[in-house]
C-alpha cells in the first residue's frame, strides 16, 4: 500500500509538473493553496449578501470599484512594509485584513450595504499586500524555463479549490437559509484564514532583500518612462486589468440578477472552474517562451467569437457556457502575459529595486480594473448595454498581443547585444 501510495504521488508530480519546482516553491504553493480555499468559500457571495442587503446590483459594482482604488494603496504601502521588515510580515498583513472583513460582516452583517467602503478598504488594501508578497515569492522562487509550469500548477491548485468551495458554500448558504447561512460560510472562511498565517511562517522571511531600507518608486518610475520594454509590459498590465476586474463578478452578478440564487451561483463557479482546471493544465504543457504571444492571439479571438453568445440571449444557460468559455481562454492571456512581465522584471530590473517595479505593475493592474469597472457604468444595465461592454473589454485584449510581442522582442535584442559582449 505504502509503495502504491508512493507510486501515485509520483505521478500526479509528474503530470503536475511538481518535479520541476524546488522545496520552496511547494510550501509557497501549499500556503497559497489554503488563502485559495477561504477565499473561493466567500468571494462570490459577498456580492450577493450586498446584493441581498440592497436589492441593487450596483452596489456590487462601487463594492468592486472600491476595492480595486484601495488596493492601488495598498501595493505602494506594502514595499515600504519589506523594506522596513520582510516580505513574510507583508503577506500576513494581507491575511489580516481580510479576517478583519470577515468579523465586519460576522457581527454587522445586515448593515453591510452601509459599511459597503469600510469593505472596500480592507479588502482592497489586503489584496495589494498579499498579491504583492506573492509576486514577489512567486518570482524569488521560479526561473523563466519552469515559470509557466508553475503558473499551470497554481492554476490548475486554484481551479480545484473554486471547483469545490463555492458550491459547497452556495449550498450550506441556501440550506441553512438568511443570514445565518451566510454567517457559517464566513465563520469558517476565519478560521481557514487564521491556518493559512500559520503557514505562512514556513515560508523565507524576506526575498530580494535591498542594501538600504528605502524605496525606489521614483527611480523605478523614471526607468519605466524612458524604457520602451518596461513601457508595453506596463500598459500590457492596464489593458489586462481592463477586462480581468470586470469579468471578476460581471458574470455571476448578471446571473444573480436573472435568477437569485445562491446554489446557481456556485454551481456555475463549479463549471467555471472545471473550464479553469483543465485550461491551466493544457496552459503548463502547452505554452512555452517561445508561443507565448502566438497563445494570447488564439485566446483573445475565441473570446471575441464567444461574445455572440450573451448577444443573441441573456439566459441563465448563456450565462454559464460563456463563463466556461471564458475560464479556459483567458488563462491563455494571462499567464503568458504574467510570465513575460515576470521576465520584465528578471532581465531590466536592478535586484534591489524589485518590490518597486512589482509595485508599480500593481498599480497599472488595478488601474486598468478601474477603467474597466468604470465602463460598465457607461452602459445601460440592459442586455446590449452589456454586450456592448463585454465587446469592448475583449476587443481590447488584442492590443495586449502587439504590445506583448513589442516586449518579447526588445527582450530578445538585449539577450542579443549581450551574448556580443560576452564574445568580445
Amino acid at each position: 500500500m505504502k509503495h502504491f501510495l508512493q507510486r501515485i504521488g509520483a505521478f500526479f508530480q509528474v503530470v503536475l509538473g511538481l518535479k520541476l519546482l524546488s522545496t520552496d516553491f511547494k510550501k509557497f504553493a501549499s500556503m497559497h493553496c489554503t488563502y485559495s480555499i477561504f477565499q473561493a468559500m466567500v468571494s462570490f457571495y459577498i456580492t450577493t449578501l450586498l446584493m441581498r442587503v440592497t436589492g441593487n446590483g450596483d452596489i456590487v459594482i462601487w463594492f468592486n470599484l472600491a476595492t480595486y482604488f484601495f488596493q492601488g494603496f495598498g501595493v505602494i504601502f506594502c514595499v515600504v512594509v519589506m523594506r522596513k521588515s520582510s516580505v513574510n510580515l507583508a503577506m500576513r498583513i494581507g491575511i489580516l485584513g481580510l479576517i478583519v472583513m470577515y468579523a465586519i460582516l460576522l457581527f454587522f452583517m445586515d448593515s453591510a450595504d452601509k459599511l459597503m467602503p469600510v469593505l472596500g478598504f480592507f479588502n482592497g488594501v489586503a489584496n495589494g499586500f498579499y498579491w504583492l508578497a506573492y509576486a514577489s515569492y512567486f518570482s524569488a522562487f521560479t526561473v523563466d524555463s519552469k515559470r509557466d509550469a508553475a503558473l499551470g500548477f497554481m492554476g490548475f491548485m486554484n481551479g480545484i479549490t473554486f471547483l469545490i468551495m463555492p458550491t459547497l458554500s452556495g449550498f450550506v448558504i441556501e440550506k441553512i437559509g438568511g443570514f445565518a447561512g451566510y454567517t457559517v460560510v464566513f465563520g469558517l472562511a476565519f478560521l481557514i484564514a487564521l491556518i493559512t498565517i500559520f503557514l505562512s511562517l514556513r515560508l523565507p522571511k524576506q526575498v530580494c532583500q535591498a542594501e538600504e531600507n528605502k524605496t525606489y518608486f521614483l527611480q523605478a518610475l523614471k526607468i519605466i518612462a524612458h524604457d520602451a520594454c518596461w513601457r508595453c509590459g506596463m500598459a500590457c498590465e492596464t489593458l489586462r486589468g481592463i477586462r480581468d476586474g470586470t469579468f471578476n463578478f460581471l458574470l455571476n452578478l448578471l446571473l444573480f440578477e436573472i435568477i437569485q440564487s445562491e446554489t446557481l451561483i456556485g454551481i456555475n463557479s463549479l463549471l467555471a472552474s472545471i473550464g479553469t482546471i483543465v485550461s491551466f493544465w493544457a496552459a503548463g504543457r502547452i505554452i512555452k517562451p517561445g508561443n507565448r504571444v502566438k497563445s494570447m492571439l488564439i485566446g483573445s479571438t475565441v473570446l471575441l467569437v464567444a461574445c455572440s453568445l450573451p448577444a443573441f440571449s441573456m439566459s441563465p444557460a448563456a450565462i454559464m457556457v460563456f463563463a466556461i468559455v471564458n475560464a479556459f481562454f483567458s488563462t491563455f492571456i494571462i499567464n503568458p502575459s504574467n510570465s513575460i512581465m515576470f521576465l520584465i522584471v528578471q532581465k531590466k530590473a536592478d535586484p534591489k529595486m524589485t518590490n518597486e517595479y512589482f509595485s508599480i505593475r500593481d498599480v497599472f493592474l488595478v488601474g486598468g480594473r478601474i477603467i474597466g469597472v468604470s465602463i460598465l457604468f457607461a452602459f445601460p444595465r440592459v442586455q446590449y448595454g452589456y454586450v456592448i461592454a463585454i465587446v469592448l473589454l475583449t476587443l481590447s485584449q488584442f492590443i495586449i498581443v502587439g504590445l506583448s510581442k513589442r516586449s518579447t522582442n526588445l527582450l530578445k535584442q538585449l539577450d542579443a547585444v549581450e551574448r556580443n559582449v560576452e564574445k568580445a
